[in-house]
């Protein structure tokens, strides 16, 4: 016998718009969640951008130059690891002392941005007024031939150009250490949770927005941290205790990027940072 073909329509019908209605309430969340999360980006930096635009852009900015240069500095500098010759203690010395003052001035950018974007009582209290944003001469700073910051965001504050001498100078410390940790017949010292190359993806990625946020200023202290800590404890001799330090660093900065997280604002934070150091929080 058949079945009255009038059973299978009626249940058929209710059921298709009900799967249409589902589709579409899943499909307006979604959207919705992902214009909270620009909205949200936009807010931290002072505007809207295309980090997609500058990512594609990485390829002919200045943070893919210096990484591939350092890249091939550093190449050579290996071949260094099968001489016998032992760098003398006063070039060992004179190099550190120029890889600290490299890392402070490249540094002067960031520290002078996250004092000015930053409300926090400490951070004002520990950058002292040489840290200070002057409008008047500060776009007229250099470091190594770079500018800091030529323009200013709405005549507050730096813009993310501050990250192009910041990571020159890491770049700089780097070759430092390993050009001296290779003539000395040892391994060179990384204290970075991140490598240059994500480094520089991470920088280039917020060059067009307005202002950098707190949140990459803050890394990027903490990055400033553990390459001085590198080259102070190389320079007194005192690397055996170089884990003290490091400790102190490390959890600062996964105590942050839990702060970070649980706040949030997750997507202040460069991809190439989230997805670097998250996996060692959540493990």
């Amino acid at each position: 016998m058949e079945g009255p073909p009038t059973l299978v329509s009626t249940t058929a019908v209710p059921l298709d718009k009900a799967a249409k209605k589902s589709a579409w309430l899943v499909k307006r969340l979604l959207l919705e969640f992902t214009d909270a999360i620009i909205e949200q980006s936009n807010e931290a930096t002072g505007g809207s951008y295309n980090r997609a635009k500058s990512l594609i852009s990485y390829c002919v900015s200045p943070f893919a130059f210096y990484c591939m240069l350092t890249a091939t500095i550093l190449n050579r500098i290996l071949i260094f690891a099968s001489s016998n010759k032992k760098l003398p203690t006063v070039s060992k010395v004179l190099l550190r002392l120029i890889s600290i003052y490299l890392l402070i001035e490249g540094a002067y950018g960031v520290l002078v941005s996250i004092k000015v974007y930053s409300d926090n009582a400490l951070i004002q209290k520990v950058l002292s007024g040489y840290y200070d944003f002057d409008p008047e001469s500060f776009k007229n700073y250099t470091f190594l031939g770079l500018h800091y910051s030529s323009s200013y965001f709405e005549n507050q504050g730096p813009t993310p150009t501050i990250f192009r001498a910041f990571y020159l100078a890491l770049c700089c410390s780097q070759i430092m250490e390993t050009f001296i940790a290779v003539t000395n017949g040892s391994d060179p010292h990384v204290e970075n949770g991140l490598t240059l190359f994500e480094y520089s993806l991470a920088f280039q990625e917020v060059q067009y927005a307005k202002k950098p946020s707190y949140e990459l200023l803050v890394i990027s202290t903490s990055a400033l941290l553990g390459q001085l800590n590198v080259h102070v404890l190389g320079l007194l001799n005192l690397q055996n205790y170089r884990l003290i330090p490091s400790f102190i660093i490390g959890l600062f900065s996964l105590l942050f990027y839990f702060k970070v997280f649980v706040s949030g604002k997750i997507f202040q934070i460069p991809i190439t940072i989230i997805v670097g150091y998250f996996p060692q929080l959540i493990c």
